[in-house]
């Protein structure tokens, strides 16, 4: 993999505050790549920051978040 090095950082939109009132209210993303034999497998997961919940993305099958979103 390779590494821009004149690519700026993405916004901090949280202000670093890793807390929520509610759940489905405040949900922070990543994304992992993973080289595989087939290329790279790119893993992205969201997690709610109310409930701990993380959600991943499968595109065969999506899975509800417990507060019902998609």
């Amino acid at each position: 993999m390779v590494l821009d090095e004149q690519a700026r950082p993405a916004p901090d939109l949280i202000g670093r505050d890793f807390t929520a009132a509610r759940p489905g209210t405040r949900l922070v993303a990543d994304i992992t790549c993973l080289p595989t034999e087939q290329g790279r497998l790119y893993l992205p997961c969201w997690l709610d920051l109310a409930t701990s919940i993380e959600t991943f993305y499968n595109s065969r099958r999506p899975r509800k978040h417990p507060t019902g979103a998609t």
